[in-house]
């Protein structure tokens, strides 16, 4: 039975499907919003805060990860990453935290290790396609640019798209070196497509 503060007290019930009566009784729109429940499971849904909780789970993700740290010098940009071993019978080697995307460009990682090895190997497609067209090595800039349009593009393409893209965020942030217009530069990037330039820099745990 409507209590008296609901509009089906007002005579509206008798006049209505019951279903539809029994909107009077549900959780206030601002209790609601306070629940994530329902805006973490499309990851391109801003819930009303402004905020993408599939985003901030793949941040999540690199903070339980492995430390991994940049610096940058005078003499170039120094890139060292932790490899935590799990098991004693793990072959250490086979553990790679840092890789080279060209001659004059390198990254360190914390997160999931096979979204890096995804995102390194088209980083290195990128840079060796621009040395090809133009003759000169890509700059660390523009493969960042680059690679902020692929780690954005998550959610994006249809089934029968060639290039499908990833159905969530890549739970990883690079720390990438380099050399630009002749000297050393550091960035950083991570799951949300945003880079930006350091002295010194550490992600991970």
């Amino acid at each position: 039975r409507p209590d008296s503060s609901s509009c089906c007290s007002r005579g509206v019930w008798q006049s209505v499907p019951l279903h539809l009566c029994q909107v009077c009784h549900f959780t206030p729109a601002s209790d609601m919003y306070e629940n994530r429940s329902g805006y973490d499971r499309g990851v391109n849904t801003f819930n009303p805060d402004g905020r993408l909780f599939q985003v901030e789970y793949a941040i999540k993700a690199i903070e339980l990860g492995s430390l991994a740290v940049g610096i940058q010098t005078s003499a170039g940009v120094i890139l060292a990453a932790e490899k935590r071993l799990t098991s004693s019978l793990l072959e250490q080697s086979s553990i790679e935290k840092v890789y080279e995307i060209d001659s004059h460009v390198g990254a360190a990682i914390s997160g999931l290790t096979a979204d890096a090895r995804t995102l390194v190997d088209r980083l290195r497609i990128e840079a060796q396609n621009h040395t090809f067209v133009y003759a000169e090595p890509m700059k660390p800039e523009s493969l960042m640019q680059s690679l902020s349009d692929i780690m954005i593009s998550f959610g994006e393409g249809k089934d029968d798209d060639r290039k499908v893209k990833m159905g969530r965020p890549f739970g990883v942030s690079l720390l990438t070196g380099g050399i630009e217009g002749g000297k050393p530069v550091l960035y950083c990037i991570d799951p949300s497509g945003t880079y930006v330039k350091y002295k010194a820099h550490a992600i991970g745990n």
